[in-house]
Protein backbone atom coordinates (compact mmCIF):
# COMPACT_ATOMS: atom_id res chain seq x y z
CA UNK A 1 0.00 0.00 0.00
CA UNK A 2 2.79 2.46 0.86
CA UNK A 3 4.50 1.85 -2.49
CA UNK A 4 1.22 2.50 -4.32
CA UNK A 5 0.80 5.78 -2.40
CA UNK A 6 4.40 6.76 -3.14
CA UNK A 7 3.87 5.98 -6.82
CA UNK A 8 0.67 8.06 -6.88
CA UNK A 9 2.39 11.00 -5.15
CA UNK A 10 5.28 10.79 -7.61
CA UNK A 11 2.86 10.79 -10.57
CA UNK A 12 1.10 13.86 -9.17
CA UNK A 13 4.38 15.74 -8.76
CA UNK A 14 5.57 14.52 -12.15
CA UNK A 15 2.65 16.28 -13.84
CA UNK A 16 4.40 19.55 -13.03
CA UNK A 17 7.94 18.24 -13.13
CA UNK A 18 9.34 20.14 -16.11
CA UNK A 19 8.30 23.47 -14.60
CA UNK A 20 8.82 22.81 -10.89
CA UNK A 21 12.60 23.20 -10.58
CA UNK A 22 12.88 26.21 -12.94
CA UNK A 23 10.14 28.05 -11.02
CA UNK A 24 11.66 27.12 -7.64
CA UNK A 25 15.13 28.17 -8.83
CA UNK A 26 13.73 31.44 -10.19
CA UNK A 27 12.11 32.27 -6.87
CA UNK A 28 15.28 31.32 -4.98
CA UNK A 29 17.44 33.44 -7.29
CA UNK A 30 15.11 36.45 -7.03
CA UNK A 31 15.11 36.34 -3.23
CA UNK A 32 18.89 35.80 -3.17
CA UNK A 33 19.57 38.77 -5.51
CA UNK A 34 17.18 40.95 -3.51
CA UNK A 35 18.97 40.10 -0.24
CA UNK A 36 22.52 40.76 -1.49
CA UNK A 37 23.44 44.37 -0.73
CA UNK A 38 25.54 45.99 -2.02
CA UNK A 39 25.36 44.14 -5.31
CA UNK A 40 28.48 44.63 -7.46
CA UNK A 41 28.26 44.42 -11.26
CA UNK A 42 27.84 40.84 -12.45
CA UNK A 43 26.74 39.52 -9.07
CA UNK A 44 23.05 39.18 -10.05
CA UNK A 45 24.01 37.08 -13.09
CA UNK A 46 26.30 34.95 -10.94
CA UNK A 47 23.52 34.35 -8.40
CA UNK A 48 21.02 33.45 -11.12
CA UNK A 49 23.55 31.02 -12.61
CA UNK A 50 24.20 29.40 -9.23
CA UNK A 51 20.47 28.74 -8.88
CA UNK A 52 20.14 27.55 -12.48
CA UNK A 53 23.10 25.19 -12.24
CA UNK A 54 22.41 23.95 -8.71
CA UNK A 55 18.62 23.94 -8.85
CA UNK A 56 17.67 23.25 -12.46
CA UNK A 57 20.64 21.27 -13.78
CA UNK A 58 21.55 19.68 -10.42
CA UNK A 59 18.36 19.02 -8.47
CA UNK A 60 16.23 18.89 -11.62
CA UNK A 61 18.61 16.34 -13.11
CA UNK A 62 18.29 14.17 -10.00
CA UNK A 63 14.49 14.31 -10.23
CA UNK A 64 14.58 13.28 -13.90
CA UNK A 65 17.06 10.50 -13.07
CA UNK A 66 14.70 9.13 -10.42
CA UNK A 67 11.80 9.42 -12.84
CA UNK A 68 13.51 7.50 -15.67
CA UNK A 69 15.23 4.88 -13.52
CA UNK A 70 12.81 4.15 -10.67
CA UNK A 71 9.45 5.14 -12.19
CA UNK A 72 10.18 4.05 -15.75
CA UNK A 73 6.69 2.75 -16.62
CA UNK A 74 4.91 5.94 -15.59
CA UNK A 75 7.54 8.16 -17.21
CA UNK A 76 7.41 6.16 -20.45
CA UNK A 77 3.66 6.67 -20.57
CA UNK A 78 4.01 10.44 -20.00
CA UNK A 79 6.58 10.72 -22.80
CA UNK A 80 4.86 8.37 -25.20
CA UNK A 81 7.70 5.81 -25.06
CA UNK A 82 6.89 2.11 -25.20
CA UNK A 83 6.92 0.54 -21.73
CA UNK A 84 10.16 -1.23 -20.90
CA UNK A 85 12.16 1.02 -23.21
CA UNK A 86 15.86 0.28 -22.60
CA UNK A 87 16.84 3.84 -23.49
CA UNK A 88 15.18 5.24 -20.40
CA UNK A 89 17.93 3.94 -18.16
CA UNK A 90 20.50 5.58 -20.44
CA UNK A 91 18.59 8.87 -20.38
CA UNK A 92 18.43 8.58 -16.60
CA UNK A 93 22.20 8.12 -16.39
CA UNK A 94 22.81 11.09 -18.71
CA UNK A 95 20.61 13.18 -16.43
CA UNK A 96 22.54 11.91 -13.41
CA UNK A 97 25.80 13.00 -15.05
CA UNK A 98 24.44 16.51 -15.63
CA UNK A 99 22.97 16.58 -12.12
CA UNK A 100 26.45 15.97 -10.70
CA UNK A 101 27.95 18.64 -12.98
CA UNK A 102 25.22 21.13 -12.03
CA UNK A 103 25.77 20.56 -8.32
CA UNK A 104 29.55 20.78 -8.79
CA UNK A 105 29.03 24.23 -10.34
CA UNK A 106 28.14 25.49 -6.87
CA UNK A 107 31.77 24.98 -5.80
CA UNK A 108 33.69 24.87 -9.08
CA UNK A 109 33.23 27.94 -11.23
CA UNK A 110 35.25 29.76 -13.85
CA UNK A 111 35.45 27.77 -17.11
CA UNK A 112 33.71 24.76 -15.56
CA UNK A 113 30.47 26.70 -15.95
CA UNK A 114 31.02 27.11 -19.69
CA UNK A 115 31.71 23.40 -20.13
CA UNK A 116 28.64 22.42 -18.11
CA UNK A 117 26.44 24.92 -19.97
CA UNK A 118 27.65 23.71 -23.37
CA UNK A 119 27.03 20.05 -22.55
CA UNK A 120 23.64 20.82 -21.01
CA UNK A 121 22.63 22.81 -24.11
CA UNK A 122 23.63 20.00 -26.47
CA UNK A 123 21.74 17.42 -24.37
CA UNK A 124 18.56 19.48 -23.92
CA UNK A 125 18.43 20.94 -27.43
CA UNK A 126 19.03 17.46 -28.83
CA UNK A 127 16.15 16.19 -26.69
CA UNK A 128 13.97 19.04 -27.99
CA UNK A 129 14.72 18.02 -31.58
CA UNK A 130 13.68 14.47 -30.68
CA UNK A 131 10.45 15.74 -29.11
CA UNK A 132 9.64 17.79 -32.23
CA UNK A 133 10.34 14.79 -34.48
CA UNK A 134 8.05 12.62 -32.36
CA UNK A 135 5.37 15.32 -32.22
CA UNK A 136 5.25 16.23 -35.91
CA UNK A 137 6.52 12.99 -37.42
CA UNK A 138 4.59 10.50 -35.31
CA UNK A 139 1.84 12.52 -33.66
CA UNK A 140 3.14 11.90 -30.12
CA UNK A 141 1.09 14.37 -28.06
CA UNK A 142 2.00 12.83 -24.69
CA UNK A 143 2.40 15.47 -21.94
CA UNK A 144 6.17 14.98 -21.58
CA UNK A 145 6.71 15.04 -25.33
CA UNK A 146 4.54 17.95 -26.42
CA UNK A 147 3.86 19.88 -23.21
CA UNK A 148 5.95 22.16 -21.00
CA UNK A 149 8.98 19.97 -21.66
CA UNK A 150 9.42 21.71 -25.03
CA UNK A 151 9.62 25.08 -23.29
CA UNK A 152 12.16 23.85 -20.74
CA UNK A 153 14.25 21.86 -23.24
CA UNK A 154 14.61 24.90 -25.49
CA UNK A 155 14.45 27.73 -22.96
CA UNK A 156 16.61 26.58 -20.05
CA UNK A 157 19.87 26.12 -21.98
CA UNK A 158 19.25 29.45 -23.73
CA UNK A 159 18.66 31.17 -20.38
CA UNK A 160 21.84 29.67 -18.90
CA UNK A 161 23.95 30.65 -21.92
CA UNK A 162 22.54 34.20 -21.96
CA UNK A 163 23.14 34.67 -18.21
CA UNK A 164 26.66 33.26 -18.58
CA UNK A 165 27.45 35.57 -21.52
CA UNK A 166 26.11 38.52 -19.50
CA UNK A 167 28.26 37.58 -16.50
CA UNK A 168 31.43 37.27 -18.58
CA UNK A 169 30.69 40.53 -20.42
CA UNK A 170 30.16 42.37 -17.13
CA UNK A 171 33.39 40.89 -15.75
CA UNK A 172 35.34 42.07 -18.79
CA UNK A 173 33.88 45.58 -18.54
CA UNK A 174 34.62 45.88 -14.83
CA UNK A 175 38.06 44.28 -15.09
CA UNK A 176 37.06 41.73 -12.47
CA UNK A 177 37.48 38.02 -12.53
CA UNK A 178 34.94 35.60 -11.18
CA UNK A 179 37.09 34.97 -8.10
CA UNK A 180 37.04 38.72 -7.27
CA UNK A 181 33.23 38.67 -7.05
CA UNK A 182 32.88 35.91 -4.45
Amino acid sequence: MEIAMMWSAWDSLADYGPLFTPIAAGIGAAVHVWRVRPCPPGRPSEIVLLWLFGGVVGIGGLVVTISHVFFAQSTAQQIGFPAGNPFQFEVGMANLAFALLGLACIWIRERFWEATAAGFAVFYWGAAVGHFIELFGHGDNAPYNAGPILVTDVGLPALILIALANLRHTQRLSGRTEDDQR
